[in-house]
This record gives C-alpha cells, sequence and structure tokens, in this order.
C-alpha cells in the first residue's frame, strides 16, 4: 500500500513554494524541471538535484516531511532519506557551501506568511504579489563557479 498523498492535497501555499524550490534546485545541479518532476528515479545525479530540493523544501520553508512529499509526488521516508543523504554530505565543505547558497536563494524568494481565517488560510496581499511575480519571472541562482 503506497503512502504516496496525490498533489491535490497540498495547499496552493506549499505548491508554490515547492515550484520555487524545484526552479532553483533543477537549475544549480544543471538538470531539467521536468526531470525533478520525474515519477522515475532517474540517473544519479537527477535524483540527488530532487532530493537536494526536497531538503531545501523543509529546510527554508520548514514544510514538514508529509507536506514535501505530497508536493514532490513521493513518500514521507524517501523525503526523510533525501534530508539524511544531503545533510550527510554537507559535510564537505564545497557542497556546504554550494547549500549555503541555494538556502540564500530560497530564503529570498520565500512567500511571506499566511494568516488564518475562519474558512482557513488566507494569502497576505503581498503574499499574492509574490505569488504573481513567480509566475513570470524564474529565480536565478549564481554559483560562483567558472569553467
Amino acid at each position: 500500500m503506497s503512502s504516496v498523498l496525490p498533489l491535490a492535497d497540498c495547499d496552493a501555499h506549499t505548491r508554490d513554494a515547492v515550484d520555487i524550490v524545484k526552479s532553483i534546485a533543477a537549475e544549480a545541479f544543471g538538470v531539467q524541471l521536468c526531470e525533478i518532476d520525474a515519477p522515475t528515479r532517474s540517473k544519479a545525479h537527477i535524483a540527488f538535484a530532487r532530493q537536494a530540493a526536497m531538503y531545501l523544501a523543509h529546510v527554508v520553508y520548514g514544510l514538514s516531511l508529509t507536506d514535501v512529499a505530497a508536493a514532490f509526488q513521493r513518500d514521507r521516508t524517501t523525503v526523510s532519506h533525501a534530508c539524511h543523504l544531503v545533510e550527510d554530505r554537507r559535510d564537505e565543505m564545497a557542497f556546504d557551501r554550494l547549500m549555503e547558497r541555494l538556502e540564500r536563494e530560497v530564503s529570498v524568494h520565500a512567500a511571506p506568511p499566511r494568516r488564518r481565517v475562519a474558512s482557513g488560510w488566507l494569502e497576505t496581499k503581498s503574499a499574492r504579489a509574490v505569488t504573481q511575480f513567480f509566475r513570470f519571472h524564474q529565480p536565478t541562482v549564481d554559483l560562483g563557479v567558472t569553467a
């Protein structure tokens, strides 16, 4: 029995946040966004880019493993494994610097907080403006790497 939650179980705020993370991770690791979204494990470098995106979504946005899993259409234990792998690699100085840069980049594009209303979550006016902005602008990452 699979415990993968359908994407519909994610709220719009979570989906927007994860879309930002996926875009930044795809660019940073040199893979296509559609490869990160692929339902299969793919090649090792693609899978690791996806794992790094899961880690960033969990760490920077503070999303639960369950929310990240639903947004990536994966199992919660898969996200947990991804976070452990990335955390273990952070012992490597170069990789740690890369992840610090990505965390800063993601946090710059962090969605503003939502406020609670009786009928559920309501985005603030500024949150809607940020969401509109990201629909038309792709975030970029400067890795500081030269050829």
